[in-house]
């Protein structure tokens, strides 16, 4: 399975890329903090790190 890092060239990032099917995939998980040092929460990722994930905003209105 393709983890689909966000750069895995030479640029070396490692963090999941959206839409990576190791995104809450885990099935253990005892750490509370990802290698970046966020808190984990909810259903936890594959690997040491979970991706940043955006809050949805609304549109401006006019």
């Amino acid at each position: 399975m393709d983890p689909r890092f966000v750069d895995p060239g030479e640029a070396r990032d490692l963090h999941l890329a959206e839409g990576s099917p190791c995104v809450d995939a885990a099935l253990l998980s005892n750490g509370t903090h990802d290698l970046d040092r966020a808190r984990r929460s909810g259903v936890r990722d594959i690997g040491a790190d979970e991706p940043r994930r955006t809050a949805a905003t609304a549109p401006p209105t006019a």
